[in-house]
C-alpha cells in the first residue's frame, strides 16, 4: 500500500509524452546523396545497418528493417526493453519472462527473442554489432543480462542475414547500439504497482559521458542500472488460477481434449493415498494424520487419473509471475589519434536474479518401484497404524503402495528454482579510415556467461528411500531408519526416519534430512577475432560500387559444473525397497558435468553494385551480394549465401528482394552435453527378441548445421504529394532443413522407419548392435538404445509485414497548436508455421494456435508538445486455437484480444530544462487472459493462459528522468 500511494503522489502532476519521433522506420528511401526531409530521416543517417554492412543507412537497406529508440520503447514499456520488443509484431511469446512457468534446470525469468516463432536460437543477438555469447544451454541468450541505460537503439532485421554476420541468423538480427557519444548526467526513477496491489516494481538508473582533454579526442561515459520486480507469488492470486482449469482427454476423437473446471489429480492426497495393497486398504487417504478414510472421487474427466472435484489435489508451487532483479553496469572509452584512427575499449557486467517453484517428478510425490508412482511401504512400517497393519497382517501383504504430496505449506517445502545469470563482455578495437574511402575495424571482444541453477527442497532419492523403511530399535525401542541397524549404516549418516501418514505427519527435522539443494553451472565463454574493411573500391556510370571483406575467429567454450555425481544414479546399497539402480539421485533436475570447445573460422565478401541510374521507370537499380565460408572445428565447413536487388523506380516507390541460404551450427551442448541413463523393456523388431536394454540420452557429436533458405520480396513507398507519410510491405518465406530435434529411439515408429529403410535411415544410428545391420539373429539385439538430437525436422513459414509512418504538425490540425503528431503502424500476418517433426511424420502448423496469432498489429500515436505530450499504443493479436490438427480438442478458441497502453509526459524543467515526468498504465482496461486449461495430467501446473496473453492485469508505473 505504501509503494501505491508513493506512485500516486508521484504521479500527481505528471502529465505525458512519449519521444516517439525516435522511433525511426528505417525502410523509407531516401536516394543516395539527397538531404533526409525529415527530423527522422536525419537521425539515422549514419545508422551501420544491421543486414548489410556495405547500405550507406538504413533507407538503402536490402533487407526488410526496423529500428525503433529505446526512447520509443521504454515510454511503451517501462520496465525493460525486452518487455518492449516483444510487443512488437514480428516476435512470438519466446522464454515468456517473468511469465513463464518454473522449471528445474534453467533460468525462469530469462526474457528472450523469438523471431516468426522459429525459436529464439535461430535469431542472432548483437551488443554493438558484435554477437552476445549463449545464456542457456539451448542457445538462448537471456536479453536482461545486456546493459541498457546507454542503449540508444535497436535494430531489428526480419531475413536472413548468416552471410552477412555468420551463423544463428536465420530468421534475422537483433542488434543493440550504444550511444557512443553521450554526454552530460542522465537518470532515471521509477515505481510501478498492479491495479490488484501486487508485482511491485522499482527502477532506478544513471548516466554519465563527458569528452576528455582540450581537442575533445577523448570520450569516456558509463552508466548503472538496477531493477527489482517482485512477481506474482500465486496462480490463485487471479481468477483463471482459483478455478483451476485443466484440459483433459487424448486429443482422439471418441476422447477429444476439452476444458475441466476443478481439476484435481486423484492419484496424489496431501495425507497420503494407497493405490496398491490389499483390497481393504486400496483407495483410501490418511485425510488426518494416522487416521485412514475412504478416498472421495471427484467426477470422471477424458484422462485416467484426473478428475474434477474431490479429494485429489493440485500443484501450486508455481508462481503465476516470478520474481526478477537485474543489475546492469557498462564503460566505454575511446581516443581519436587523428581522423583516420580511433581506438576503443568497452566493459559491461550484468546479474539477473530469479527465482520459482518447479515440479520435480511430480513434486514431492514419492519414489516407488518406478522412481515416479509412490512409495512401497513395507509390513512392520513403525508408524503404521494399527488398523493398517492389522489390515496387512490378514491378508498376508508384504507392503503396500503410498502415493503422497507435500503442499508448499507442509513440513517439506516446495521444491524451487534460485537462478544467477552473469555476464560480462569486453571489447578492445582500432578502427579507421585509408585513403578516405575505406573504412575498416578490427576487435577482440571476450564473454563470459555464467547460468547458476540451484535446486533447493530437491529429494535425495536415496536418503529418502533409507528415512521410508523405519522400524524400531529392539535395543533401545526407538524408532530408526532400518539400513541404521545394518553393516551399511555408515553410508546414511544421521539418517532420520520418516512417517508419511497424514497431512502434517512430516517434521521438519525429517524435511531436512531427506531434502538437500543441488546445483549446476553452465559457462558459456567467447572470445572472437573480427576484422574487416568496406568502402567504395570503384565507381561506374551507374554509382559507386561498395565492398565490404572481413573475417572472424572465435573461440568457443562450454562447461557445467554439477554437484551431483556423475552417473546421476542413487545409492541403493543396504536399501530394501524404494531404490533401483535406475533410481535417479534427487528428484529434481541434475545433469552431469561437462566441458567441450569449438573454433570457428569465417571469411566473409559483400557487395552492392550499382546496374543502372536515371533512366526511364529507373530511379536506380543495385544489385547486392554476399557470401561466407565458415569452418567449425566441431561440425566441418559450410556456406552461406545471399543476393538481393533493390530498385528505386522513383523519389517515392522502391522495390526490394532478398534469397539467402542460412545456417545454424549445433551449440556445444547439442553436440557433447552429458548422457542420462535408465533401463528399458526394449521389444527389438529387428530381431524379434524383448529384453531390458540401456536407455541413453545424449548429445550427438555427428550433427550438422541446419540450413535455411529465405526468400523476402517487398516495396516501400514515400510519396511526394503525403509528406511525412511512408509505408513498406514486405512478404517472407523461411524454409529450415536438417532442423535440431530430439528422437527417442525407444518409440516403436522410430524403430519401424529404421527397419523399413533396411538400415539407411539417420534413425538406425539410435541402435547401438553388436553386429552389422544385415544380421538379424538375436545375437545382434540392441544393446543401448539412444535418445538424441538428429538433422531431421523441417520448420517452414510466410507471411507479410506492414509498416506505416505518419508525422506532422498539430498546426494541421489546431492552427498555432504547436507540437508534433507521430503515427506508427506495425503488422505481421502469418498463416503458416509448418513443422515436421521427421521424414514421413505429420506436419503441423503452428500458426493460430497457443502462442502464435496469425495476424499481429501495433499501432502508435503519439503528440509531443514542449511541456507535455501523449502517447497511445494499441495492441491487437487474432484468436488462438489450443492444439493444431490433428489433434482433436474441444476447447474455445482463444478469442482476439487488444492491449491499450496510456504514457502522459509533463516537462516542468525542475531539476533541468530537460526533466520529465511520466505515468505510465499498461493494459489500461484491464483485458483478462481467457482461460486455455494446464496441460493434461497436472493441473495447476501451468498459468491456465494461452501463451502472450497479459497475466498481471491493469499496471501502473509512475517515474521521473532528468539529463544535466
Amino acid at each position: 500500500m505504501l509503494l501505491k500511494q508513493r506512485l500516486l503522489t508521484t504521479t500527481a502532476g505528471a502529465l505525458m509524452v512519449m519521444g516517439f519521433h525516435g522511433a525511426v522506420h528505417a525502410q523509407t528511401s531516401v536516394p543516395a546523396g539527397e538531404a533526409a526531409a525529415t527530423t527522422d530521416e536525419a537521425d539515422i543517417a549514419d545508422i551501420v545497418v544491421t543486414g548489410s554492412r556495405v547500405a550507406t543507412n538504413g533507407n538503402a537497406s536490402p533487407t526488410p528493417l526496423t529500428v525503433v529508440t529505446t526512447q520509443a520503447l521504454l515510454a511503451q514499456t517501462p520496465s525493460n526493453i525486452p518487455d518492449a520488443l516483444n510487443k512488437l509484431p514480428q516476435f512470438q511469446p519466446g522464454r515468456s519472462g517473468q511469465a513463464g512457468p518454473g522449471s528445474a534446470g534453467g533460468n525462469s525469468g530469462a526474457n528472450t527473442l523469438n523471431l516468426r516463432n522459429f525459436g529464439a536460437q535461430r535469431n542472432l543477438i548483437l551488443f554493438n554489432g558484435l554477437r552476445v555469447p549463449a545464456t542457456t544451454a539451448a542457445g538462448e541468450v537471456d536479453i536482461n543480462v545486456l546493459p541498457q541505460m546507454l542503449i540508444q537503439r535497436v535494430d531489428v532485421v526480419t531475413g536472413g542475414t548468416s552471410a552477412v554476420y555468420g551463423s544463428d541468423a536465420v530468421t534475422g538480427v537483433v542488434n543493440f547500439v550504444v550511444d557512443k557519444t553521450f554526454t552530460g548526467i542522465k537518470f532515471n526513477a521509477q515505481a510501478g504497482i498492479s491495479s490488484r496491489n501486487d508485482n511491485e516494481q522499482w527502477k532506478f538508473g544513471v548516466a554519465a559521458g563527458t569528452y576528455l582533454f582540450g581537442d575533445d579526442r577523448a570520450h569516456i561515459e558509463f552508466s548503472y542500472e538496477h531493477f527489482d520486480s517482485k512477481g506474482i507469488g500465486s496462480l490463485l492470486d487471479r481468477k483463471a488460477g482459483k478455478d483451476v482449469w485443466t484440459a483433459t482427454g487424448s486429443g482422439t476423437p471418441a476422447n477429444p481434449f476439452m476444458l475441466t473446471r476443478n481439476g484435481r489429480a486423484s492419484i496424489y492426497t496431501n495425507g497420503g493415498l494407497i493405490t496398491v495393497g490389499p483390497p481393504s486398504l486400496v483407495g483410501r487417504t490418511f485425510s488426518s494424520n494416522g487416521v485412514l478414510t475412504p478416498f472421495a472421487s471427484g467426477l470422471p474427466t477424458g484422462s485416467n487419473g484426473l478428475q474434477s472435484g474431490g479429494d485429489g489435489l493440485f500443484f501450486n508451487e508455481i508462481q503465476l509471475y516470478a520474481p526478477l532483479v537485474t543489475d546492469q553496469a557498462y564503460g566505454r572509452f575511446d581516443y581519436e589519434f587523428s581522423d583516420a584512427l580511433t581506438a576503443y575499449a568497452d566493459v559491461s557486467f550484468s546479474q539477473s536474479k530469479s527465482h520459482n517453484g518447479f515440479l520435480p517428478f511430480g513434486t514431492n510425490g514419492l519414489p516407488g518401484a518406478n522412481g515416479l508412482s509412490g512409495a512401497v511401504i513395507l509390513s512392520g512400517n513403525a508408524f503404521l497404524p494399527e488398523s493398517v497393519q492389522t489390515a496387512l497382517t490378514a491378508s498376508g501383504a508384504p507392503s503396500f503402495v503410498l502415493s503422497k504430496y507435500e503442499s508448499g505449506d507442509s513440513a517439506v517445502p516446495g521444491a524451487g528454482n534460485r537462478n544467477r545469470t552473469r555476464n560480462w563482455l569486453a571489447t578492445a578495437g582500432l578502427e579507421g579510415k585509408i585513403f578516405e574511402r575505406f573504412n575498416w575495424n578490427a576487435s577482440v571482444r571476450y564473454g563470459r556467461t555464467s547460468q547458476h541453477v540451484i535446486n533447493t527442497n530437491n529429494i535425495n532419492a536415496s536418503k529418502f528411500a533409507a528415512a521410508l523403511d523405519a522400524v524400531v530399535n529392539p535395543a533401545t525401542g526407538r524408532v530408526v531408519c532400518q539400513v541404521s541397524l545394518t553393516p551399511f549404516a555408515s553410508l546414511y549418516p544421521g539418517c532420520v526416519p520418516v512417517n508419511l501418514f497424514g497431512p502434517s505427519a512430516v517434521t521438519p527435522t525429517v524435511a531436512d534430512y531427506i531434502t538437500d539443494d543441488t546445483s549446476q553451472t553452465l559457462i558459456n565463454e567467447q572470445t572472437i577475432f573480427n576484422a574487416g574493411i568496406s568502402g567504395e573500391v570503384f565507381s561506374t556510370w551507374a554509382g559507386p560500387v561498395r565492398m565490404s571483406v572481413s573475417g572472424e575467429y572465435r573461440d568457443i567454450n562450454t562447461k557445467q559444473i554439477s554437484t551431483t555425481n556423475p552417473l546421476n544414479r542413487a545409492s541403493c546399497t543396504g536399501l530394501r525397497v524404494n531404490c533401483l539402480p535406475t533410481t535417479p539421485a534427487y528428484f529434481g533436475y541434475t545433469n552431469g558435468p561437462f566441458s567441450a570447445q569449438q573454433t570457428v573460422k569465417e571469411a566473409a565478401v559483400e557487395v552492392l553494385v550499382p546496374l543502372l541510374a536515371d533512366v526511364p521507370f529507373i530511379r536506380k537499380l543495385e544489385f547486392n551480394g554476399a557470401a561466407r565460408y565458415t569452418d567449425y572445428s566441431t561440425s566441418g565447413s559450410v556456406k552461406t549465401w545471399k543476393v538481393g536487388l533493390s530498385w528505386a523506380v522513383s523519389n517515392e516507390l522502391r522495390f526490394r528482394a532478398t534469397r539467402s541460404r542460412d545456417i545454424r551450427a549445433p551449440n556445444l551442448y547439442d553436440l557433447y552435453r552429458p548422457g542420462s541413463e535408465s533401463l528399458f523393456g526394449f521389444a527389438d523388431l529387428h530381431t524379434g527378441v524383448t529384453k531390458t536394454v540401456a536407455a541413453r540420452s545424449q548429445g550427438n557429436p555427428a550433427l550438422v548445421p541446419e540450413i535455411g533458405k529465405t526468400l523476402t520480396v517487398g516495396a516501400v513507398y514515400k510519396p511526394d504529394w503525403f509528406s511525412g507519410f511512408s509505408i513498406s510491405l514486405d512478404y517472407y518465406d523461411i524454409k529450415l532443413s536438417k532442423a535440431i530435434t530430439t528422437v527417442a529411439g525407444t518409440s516403436a515408429a522410430i524403430q519401424r522407419l529404421c527397419e523399413d529403410s533396411n538400415g539407411t535411415s539417420p534413425y538406425c544410428a539410435l541402435y547401438i548392435r553388436p553386429f552389422p545391420f544385415s544380421d538379424r539373429s538375436p545375437a545382434n539385439t540392441a544393446t543401448a538404445v539412444l535418445s538424441q538430437s538428429l538433422n531431421v525436422a523441417t520448420l517452414s513459414t510466410k507471411g507479410l509485414d506492414i509498416e506505416a509512418n505518419y508525422s506532422f504538425s498539430a498546426d494541421k490540425l489546431f492552427s498555432s497548436a504547436g507540437g508534433r503528431f507521430d503515427l506508427r503502424f506495425l503488422g505481421s500476418y502469418q498463416p503458416k508455421l509448418l513443422t515436421q517433426q521427421m521424414a514421413g511424420g505429420i506436419i503441423t502448423n503452428g500458426a493460430g494456435v497457443n502462442g502464435v496469432s496469425k495476424l499481429r498489429l501495433n499501432l502508435m500515436l503519439a503528440y509531443n508538445a514542449d511541456s507535455w505530450g501523449m502517447t497511445i499504443n494499441q495492441r491487437w493479436k487474432s484468436k488462438q486455437q489450443a492444439f493444431s490438427a490433428p489433434i482433436v480438442f474441444q476447447i474455445p478458441d482463444a478469442s482476439a484480444y487488444a492491449y491499450t497502453d496510456v504514457t502522459l509526459e509533463y516537462k516542468p524543467k525542475l531539476i533541468s530544462e530537460d526533466t520529465t515526468l511520466f505515468f505510465t498504465v499498461q493494459n489500461l482496461f484491464d483485458k483478462q487472459p481467457p482461460v486455455f486449461g494446464g496441460p493434461a495430467g497436472a493441473p495447476g501446473l501451468t498459468p491456465s493462459y494461452a501463451v502472450g496473453y497479459d497475466v498481471v492485469g491493469r499496471y501502473f508505473t509512475a517515474g521521473i528522468r532528468a539529463k544535466l
